[in-house]
């Protein structure tokens, strides 16, 4: 679901990326991931149900864990996530929103 956090205009087609293990390129946010059997559509994180409600602080040790063995391009962030210690729900929040990317996946044909 997370890459590098930004959004493109509504009415901007976003780039697709179409290669089985591609690793999503921070610096293309709004990329559509194409895959065999589903497509990842970003979306701003408040289309994540719960997001704003979530104890977003509980997940950073799981986070940590994660980036024992940082998959595709996550060691920069593993990095950043070493060196931070979000007070926070609203923090951690703030923290995964600056940093990554919110997907939907859908089927090829588009349903959610």
């Amino acid at each position: 679901m997370l890459a590098g956090c930004a959004s493109t205009p509504r009415d901007a087609p976003a780039p697709v990326i179409d290669a089985p293990g591609a690793a999503v390129n921070v610096d293309a946010p709004g990329t559509v991931i194409q895959r065999p059997r589903a497509r990842w559509v970003p979306v701003p994180w408040t289309d994540l149900p719960g997001w704003e409600a979530d104890l977003t602080a509980e997940l950073w040790p799981a986070l940590l864990r994660g980036c024992e063995r940082p998959v595709f391009d996550w060691a920069g962030l593993c990095v950043q996530a070493r060196g931070a210690a979000p007070a926070s729900d609203a923090a951690a929040r703030a923290w995964l929103q600056q940093r990554l990317q919110a997907y939907r996946v859908e089927s090829p044909e588009g349903a959610a």
